[in-house]
């Protein structure tokens, strides 16, 4: 079984071939993001130096996203990062997770509703993102089971097509348009993204 790395994010992944370890600087500046009075001592946590890359890129030019190569690029990013083919079993390693919370399954239930059924997230994804932690504050709210994600009806009648959560499947279903692949940029940045000082509106989507 591989080893799992906890991210700044509180989600967890696998792929350790991009990953770097929170700095002396990450710790001071989570500090200044998140209520003091919820930090205990803080563990080794990490981030996708990969997917921190291609977002803060597409941040500078937000025009890359109509570009083929880079579109290209950033699903060769997001296959690697959620290092599994079933993207199913990527949502049931989260939640077999005890530091992965009620905002964590909110955010991967409506991540699964803007994939297949183009429902709009109730909070955007710079809200999330600035949520989302692996701190106790994110995990001390009312429980989601992880059947109640992956029973939905827009997953089930994916599944019913025969295309399953096929990973790549999922990738072509949820970069239809343009603001699909916004919203994955944005997505992959909210799960394996580095928080950072001075952070700035990532995405209304």
């Amino acid at each position: 079984m591989k080893p799992v790395f906890i991210l700044h994010s509180g989600f967890v992944t696998t792929d350790s071939s991009k990953l770097l370890r929170s700095t002396i600087e990450d710790k001071g500046i989570r500090k200044m993001v998140i209520q003091p009075s919820s930090l205990g001592e803080d563990p080794d946590s990490y981030y996708d130096s990969e997917v921190t890359g291609i977002f803060n890129q597409w941040r500078k030019d937000e025009d890359l996203i109509r570009n083929f190569e880079f579109r290209e690029t950033l699903l060769k990013v997001a296959l690697r990062a959620f290092d599994d083919q079933s993207f199913g079993r990527w949502i049931e390693l989260q939640h077999a997770q005890g530091g992965v919370g009620y905002l964590h399954r909110r955010f991967i239930k409506e991540m699964v509703g803007r994939i297949f059924s183009d429902q709009a997230k109730t909070m955007d994804n710079y809200q999330y993102y600035r949520l989302l932690s692996r701190e106790p504050f994110s995990t001390k709210f009312p429980d989601t089971n992880v059947s109640s994600v992956l029973s939905t009806d827009y997953l089930d009648t994916f599944i019913k097509s025969g295309q399953g959560s096929f990973l790549p499947d999922v990738l072509t279903e949820w970069t239809k348009d343009t603001d699909g692949v916004v919203d994955l940029i944005c997505t992959l940045n909210v799960i394996f993204g580095r928080r950072v000082a001075g952070i700035v509106k990532i995405s209304s989507t």
